[in-house]
């Protein structure tokens, strides 16, 4: 895969149009199992909220994807989309393949989850609806990879069909005459 910055937003892109495959052969996908559950008390950011469970709220970071930052390009547009999918009261169901899967990078530790709610009396995970819209990035976690081949194919039909950050014209041009785009080549 090929990660590029435009405008100050980071996209993915498939080369060659193949579809990479996020598993290693010793990181094969394993399967989720339900972690916590309660209601959406506040969203943080396009991947980030915070959960009211019993007398506890906890942090989630969403596995699997990547919103852009609030002050970047699309930012502000994947804030809102969570909070259209997951609004403050909604009930949730999290998963995830290890129990102890999360992150602190602002001091605030955050639980990696498969986020579900409910729809005609299933649970449905959300990011699939957010990657579809590119209004989100795939973004592969090693050892949280129960969707990383499905969510890459849904990022690159996006990208295919130049959907939310994918449309070339979604940020419009750069503000700075020293903007450099920088190919990384992720194995």
């Amino acid at each position: 895969m090929i990660r590029r910055l435009v405008a100050g937003t980071l996209c993915c892109l498939a080369v060659a149009g193949t579809v990479p495959s996020a598993q290693a052969k010793s990181d094969k996908p394993r399967q989720e199992q339900w972690r916590e559950s309660g209601t959406v008390a506040r969203i943080v950011d396009g991947d980030t909220f915070d959960m009211a469970s019993g007398e506890e709220t906890i942090r989630v970071r969403l596995n699997g994807i990547q919103a852009p930052e609030s002050r970047w390009c699309g930012g502000r547009a994947a804030k809102r989309a969570l909070k259209a999918v997951i609004p403050a009261g909604t009930p949730v169901r999290l998963a995830s393949v290890r129990a102890g899967s999360g992150n602190a990078p602002t001091g605030v530790w955050r639980v990696k989850r498969t986020v579900h709610v409910q729809r005609d009396g299933r649970w449905v995970d959300i990011a699939p609806d957010l990657l579809s819209r590119g209004l989100v990035f795939p973004f592969p976690f090693i050892g949280e990879n129960a969707h990383n081949n499905d969510y890459l194919k849904l990022g690159w039909r996006a990208s295919r069909a130049g959907v939310g950050l994918y449309d070339p014209a979604a940020c419009g041009p750069s503000q700075a005459t020293n903007d450099r785009l920088k190919p990384e080549v992720v194995a």
